[in-house]
């Protein structure tokens, strides 16, 4: 594909089961949502944060997002922020991946043909839509998914044309899909 895809970095989520906002929790002396912004400075050009309250991301420095209608998950998230980007396309990452690294990206762009509408990385029957590369055209399917209801991403993307790489594939590290949930996740990382 020609040029940079842009990368929107999703911060949403209740974080409910965490306890507190998994952005801002600290593995080995850096904030999640730092180490994101970093790999994705590293694989693009154009970096959007997007979040149900803009406000809260400001003192990070890169253009902030708010979703139009919080509470919808990730799908009006990734509708947003594609929208928004001047890119052919867009790298879409949760802020809570610790294990990220930029090699499996460049991968996953050569695998974004023009016939292909999403790189979705997939491990057993497991996909990981939120660590993976959509053409910004899929705005539009979001957005259509949205108006009838549906919420939930791997329904949006049913209509679809996904390649589906396993992590083998892309040359990703071990624990590189690998998002932190709970108090007890941050304790096995940091080990």
């Amino acid at each position: 594909m020609p040029g940079k895809p842009a990368t929107l970095i999703l911060c949403g989520g209740a974080s409910s089961r965490m306890g507190s906002d998994k952005a801002f929790i600290e593995i080995g002396g850096k904030e999640l949502i730092e180490r994101v912004i970093a790999v994705a400075r590293e694989i693009s050009d154009e970096v959007i944060l997007v979040a149900p309250d803009a406000q809260r991301l400001a003192h990070l420095g890169l253009p902030v997002l708010a979703e139009e209608a919080p509470g919808q998950g990730p799908l009006e998230a990734m509708r947003v922020g594609l929208d928004a980007i001047s890119a052919p396309a867009a790298f879409v990452l949760a802020c809570d991946l610790p294990g990220l690294s930029a090699p499996p990206f460049e991968k996953m762009r050569t695998l974004l043909g023009e016939q292909t509408d999403a790189v979705v990385p997939r491990e057993g029957e497991r996909d990981h839509p939120l660590c993976a590369l959509y053409q910004k055209r899929c705005d539009k399917v979001f957005e259509t998914s949205l108006k009838n209801g549906e919420r939930a991403v791997h329904r949006a993307l049913a209509s679809l044309q996904v390649s589906h790489p396993t992590g083998e594939d892309l040359g990703a590290p071990e624990g590189f899909f690998d998002n932190l949930n709970t108090p007890e996740d941050v304790a096995r990382i940091s080990k």
